[in-house]
């Protein structure tokens, strides 16, 4: 699936997205979320027709948008904290500004053999979103995650973790 993540400036601006979706039959809103001053919409569908929409939105509602190919199930199942991966023998954070970003990290990562163990998104302005994938990684595909940490983008990795730091991700009923 490709996803179109829009951050507008509001809530009254996502409303005013919402009513121009309706014009774009082949794309399928997701889920609108209030982030502080900003909203976030998630909107589904063929590449074409999400940059056809993001041609039509009003420029001054649009604070950032990235579009993202071929996203996997579990990228939406991690957001919406669907399906959690209990910590494994490598546990890797990544840490960003860039809502598009932690989308295209935590794509990358699962195509490495990384699972979701967790998907931060606060509900502020400015956000600072936290990706925690989890797995046993060859050297190779751990620095392919690794690379990410440049900028305000930052990257930890935790070995072996202890029970204390699992049992902080493990919820028993």
């Amino acid at each position: 699936m490709n996803l179109g993540l829009f951050l507008v400036a509001g809530t009254g601006a996502s409303y005013i997205s919402i009513q121009f979706l309706a014009e774009h039959a082949e794309l399928e809103l997701i889920d609108v979320q209030p982030l502080g001053a900003n909203a976030l919409m998630l909107v589904k569908g063929p590449l074409p027709a999400l940059n056809k929409y993001l041609r039509g939105l009003r420029t001054l509602d649009i604070v950032k948008s990235t579009l993202v190919e071929n996203v996997p199930e579990k990228v939406l199942k991690a957001f919406y904290h669907l399906e959690n991966a209990k910590l494994q023998k490598e546990v890797v954070i990544f840490e960003t500004d860039d809502i598009g970003r932690s989308f295209i990290f935590l794509r990358d990562a699962i195509a490495l053999g990384a699972e979701p163990v967790d998907f931060r998104l606060p509900k502020t302005t400015p956000t600072r979103v936290c990706v925690i994938v989890t797995g046993e990684f060859s050297e190779a595909n751990l620095n392919k995650m690794v690379a990410w940490d440049r900028g305000a983008d930052k990257v930890t990795v935790v070995f072996e973790p202890t029970p204390l730091l699992k049992s902080f991700f493990e919820i028993e009923a």
